[in-house]
């Protein structure tokens, strides 16, 4: 469910020339900018939703399958590598590294 932006009021002339005063480095609109869907749509549409795999995270960590393997205790990379929970634990990095970041 998507967060809801909070309500806006406009400032009168008086808050407006006092906010001018106090931030003079700061150009501030005399009128209010309205972006359509709100501020967190926008935002949104910013934040790229690529999706990860596990080369993409081995490779954002710096990590690889020997590292795995030792993490999660297995006898050498090969026995890793052929292991039925390679793509189980492989997955659980993925959505590790999802929640993290």
């Amino acid at each position: 469910m998507p967060k809801k932006d909070s309500p806006t009021k406009s400032l009168s002339p008086e808050e407006l020339k006092e906010l001018r005063a106090k931030n003079p480095d700061i150009n501030i609109p005399d009128e209010n900018i309205i972006l359509e869907g709100g501020f967190n749509a926008q935002l949104d549409k910013t934040i790229t939703k690529e999706e990860l795999d596990i080369k993409k995270v081995k490779k954002l960590l710096g990590i690889k399958d020997a590292d795995i393997a030792e993490m999660f205790d297995f006898k050498n990379v090969l026995s890793y590598r052929n292991s039925s929970a390679k793509g189980r634990i492989e997955k659980g990095v993925v959505e590790l590294y999802k929640l993290i970041v």
